[in-house]
This record gives C-alpha cells, structure tokens and sequence, in this order.
C-alpha cells in the first residue's frame, strides 16, 4: 500500500479506490486488503458519490448546496462559501433573530480560528 492513502471513512490504509456505475452515478468505495491466517482478506468503506449526492442536494436547491462525498477533500470549505453567498444575498429583514444570532456566532469562531 502506497503512502498516504487512508480511508477518510475508517482511518485505515486502503489498497485502492473501487468505482461502482449505477445508473447514471458513480459510487466510490474504499478497497481495504490483508493477509490472515494466510488468505487475503477483503473490506470495503462506502465513500460516496465520485461527484455529488443527487438527490440530497435537491433538498438543498434554495441554498445552492451541493453535497459531495468523502474523496471530495475541500467540501467543508465549498459549504462554507456557498452557505456565506446564501446569507450574503439576503437582507437583514429576511433573517431571523435565530439565524442572526447563529451567524455572529459562527463569525466569532471563524476569526478565533483565524488568529490562533
């Protein structure tokens, strides 16, 4: 196994990324191989879409998100900025006192990891 190459799923070493074709998706899965006893044993962690979650992210549309799976590794980051587009283009009226409230929240922690 070359280095490097742990499952974002388990933490474990994976010895390759297996595709899936189903329907018009491709599924990702993480193929973990070693010897016991002799025999070569197999385990596979689900990972996700090779692209996005099709119909989650139609739950999402009003917001723009797009949901990706695990081997997408700057999804955390997409989210973020298209969540800060979203609010961005809303006035302040449209805001609860909740959602207000929850991003001066998420401001603070943003500048707090900014700094440290």
């Amino acid at each position: 196994m070359a280095e490097g190459k742990v499952c974002p799923r388990c933490g474990a070493k994976y010895s390759y990324i297996e595709r899936r074709i189903k329907g018009n998706q491709v599924y990702l899965y993480a193929v973990h191989r070693w010897k016991e006893n002799g025999k070569t044993k197999i385990r596979k962690c689900y990972l996700g879409p090779e692209r996005d979650y099709i119909y989650v992210t139609k739950l999402h549309e009003d917001e723009n998100l797009v949901l990706m799976g695990l081997m997408n590794h700057d999804r955390a980051v997409q989210y973020l900025k298209t969540l800060v587009e979203y609010f961005s283009e809303k006035s302040r009226e449209e805001l609860t006192r909740q959602e207000i409230e929850a991003l001066k929240e998420l401001v603070d922690t943003v500048n707090r990891v900014l700094s440290s």
